[in-house]
């Protein structure tokens, strides 16, 4: 999941890039930091067998989320104003 959303976000962020593809890396590290403790008392709850259980149901929801993954739509870029003819001249 950790490709496909720093992919994305850079896909759909035009400008401010680079403070939405940090905010994406953060959430890995928060993420990581608060699993860990959480699946320590699943297992206690729970179990092996039932703690696997659970991540599994999580993981289905991350690829649920994953479904909506798209890109942005692209509309034609508009014309170029046309340019004087006093500016045509300059050119040519």
């Amino acid at each position: 999941m950790y490709l496909p959303s720093i992919v994305i976000v850079g896909v759909h962020f035009e400008r401010r890039r680079a403070l939405a593809t940090g905010l994406a890396v953060c959430g890995t590290g928060v993420g990581t930091m608060l699993l860990a403790p959480f699946v320590e008392r699943l297992l206690r709850v729970y179990g092996w067998r039932g703690t696997l259980l659970i991540e599994a149901g999580l993981l289905l929801n991350c690829c649920v989320c994953a479904g909506v993954y798209r890109p942005p739509s692209t509309r034609p870029a508009a014309p170029p104003p046309p340019l004087p003819s006093s500016q045509l001249h300059d050119i040519v």
